[in-house]
This record gives structure tokens, sequence and C-alpha cells, in this order.
């Protein structure tokens, strides 16, 4: 009779039935101070925790109870995110300057097909930091895909499914489990064929060549470049090669 909800001393009257979609009341109530609380939120929906008053002061009055004054009752969706952090295959490597596109499932088959409608690209956090994420997703069934590999390497085809069952729930892309999402470096092949200066045809064996990978691209051979090794000689027609 204070005006004010107390909880497990108010009495439960009963619950609000609902007579169409999004539409819920309670009739034949007496005059008086009520409160309503939501006890249970639509799926999807964070439940709103809050009490509301309603107030009937005469006969055949109708109150709303809303959560915004003239919105009616609202509830927030729950929502999490996708998140992808890149590598190099072969050294582990954080890789940055990719693309992702996220899509939504359109058609709810579960699988990523021509029908379903691109979202958006995921964000690299910060310049260098090889970590992509989206913005707030509702629950539901997403797919991510690369489409753009960081210079010097091969973009992963595939598409990745995400499902978000819960709200803040972040959903870490991997194509390879416990490693990330990884891309194999573009790979080339050096090759050279030793032959006589006065007799072409005839070719060169037992010369050994190192290759060296000019880190601090200054076109030169320094202190600061990485051995990967020596060229190694065919066998048979291949001799000299």
């Amino acid at each position: 009779k204070d005006g004010k909800y107390t909880a497990g001393t108010d009495t439960k009257i009963g619950t609000m039935s609902e007579i169409a979609k999004g539409y819920y009341e309670l009739k034949d109530l007496d005059i008086g101070t009520y409160f309503v609380e939501e006890t249970e939120a639509p799926a999807g929906f964070l439940r709103d925790e809050k009490v509301y008053t309603a107030i009937i002061e005469k006969a055949n009055q109708e109150v709303p109870v809303e959560t915004t004054a003239g919105k009616g009752f609202e509830n927030v969706p729950k929502k999490g995110s996708v998140s992808v952090i890149k590598y190099d295959k072969d050294t582990s490597e954080i890789l940055s300057g990719a693309e992702f596109t996220l899509y939504e499932d359109s058609n709810n088959n579960g699988e990523f097909d021509d029908t379903d409608k691109s979202l958006s690209t995921l964000t690299e956090t910060s310049a260098g930091s090889g970590k992509y994420v989206s913005g707030e997703l509702r629950l539901g069934t997403y797919f991510v895909k690369e489409t753009q590999a960081p210079d010097g390497y091969d973009a992963d085809p595939n598409a990745y499914k995400a499902v978000i069952t819960e709200d803040k729930q972040v959903i870490n892309i991997e194509n390879e489990v416990g490693k990330g999402f990884v891309n194999a470096p573009k790979k080339g092949t050096i090759k050279l064929t030793k032959i006589d200066e006065e007799y072409p045809d005839n070719k060169l064996s037992g010369a050994i060549f190192e290759v060296y990978r000019d880190e601090n691209g200054n076109d030169v051979i320094d202190d600061g470049d990485t051995s990967m090794g020596t060229l190694t000689e065919g066998t048979g027609d291949n001799k000299g090669v």
C-alpha cells in the first residue's frame, strides 16, 4: 500500500497474456496500484530487470506500461561479435593488411551461398595488430571470408561459419584449429644454368651458389641479410642446372 514494490511481500496477481503479437494484457483489475515485472524476455533479447508501476484510478481505465514514454515496452537485443587474428603459416608472425567480409545467413540454411548478404568488413583494431573484429551482431549465423590477403600472401578462398548464441559472445574464426587464421606466403623458385662461356652447350657442374634474403631492402648483400641456403644442382639431364 506504500506505492513501492517489495519483493516477497507484494502479492502476485497473475501473468499478462499475449493477445496479439507483442501485445500483452491482464484484465479485470480493481482500482489500485500494481507493479509489472518482465520475468522472461523473448528469445534473443535481454530481460528488462526493472519493475514498473501501473496505477488504475477509475473503472475501465487501460494503463500502458512503457519502458520509454510513447515507445512501448522495449527490449535490448542480445549481441555478440566475430574476431580474426592473422598469422604467417610458416613463421607464426602476426599479419596485417588483410580484408575480411562479413555475411549474414540470409536464407537460414546454415551454408554460405550466393544469396547471403554482405554486411560489412571486419576492422583491424590498430595498425599492424593483425586482429580484425566486427561490430555488434545480433544472435544468429554469419560467415566470414577473406576477400583480400596481405601483400605477398595467398588469400584463403573458404568462408567460415560463426554462430552467435549468447550475449557478449565473441566467436574467434580459425582456419587451422589452435593456430588462428593463417596465410601461406606466396613462393617462387630461383633457378640458373651454369655453362662454359666458350662452349655454351657445355653445362658446368660443381659450383656453389648461396642465396640471401634482402632483409633491409637496399639491394646489397650485407650483415643484415639472411642466408636462405644454397642452390641444389640437378642430376642426369639437369646437370649444371
